[in-house]
């Protein structure tokens, strides 16, 4: 990638920016020399592949500014799994309990007649936490 770059070439780092090959010494394992324009005390060497370290995967210097762009932060389903009560209501959206004695309780408190069903929520998406949902609500409001 670097083999015919000459000195005074303009270069670019991933994290330094812009800078200027100024010696290129054939025989180095490292044989690019990069001073950036922080001045010499930013210097670098590089691979003919454009790379800091024999280890690295990829290069960090370029002949051209890289612009990259991070993507945003990904909703990820989890194998977690939450376990609360629902009272099935009839003509009415199922309600959603904490804990079974709530459940038992609102069923009681019903005149249409209902039961708790225990139900599973699982590959709940990340940071959604179940414990937050202090009253009766509508299971479709939090699904």
């Amino acid at each position: 990638m670097f083999r015919d770059a000459k000195v005074g070439e303009q270069v670019w780092d991933v994290l330094r920016g812009w800078g200027k090959v100024y010696e290129i010494e054939g025989a180095s394992t490292w044989p690019i020399k990069v001073e950036f324009e922080r001045g010499c005390s930013d210097c670098e060497s590089y691979t003919y592949e454009g790379m800091m370290s024999t280890d690295d995967q990829y290069p960090a210097l370029f002949w051209d500014e890289i612009v990259i762009k991070a993507p945003e932060k990904p909703v990820r389903l989890t194998e977690r799994t939450f376990e609360g009560w629902a009272n099935l209501y009839y003509a009415e959206e199922p309600k959603f309990h904490p804990t079974q004695l709530n459940a038992a309780q609102a069923a009681a408190d019903n005149v249409l007649g209902t039961f708790p069903v225990r139900v599973i929520f699982s590959q709940v998406p990340e940071g959604f936490d179940f414990s937050e949902v202090g009253e009766v609500r509508d299971l479709n409001e939090i699904a």
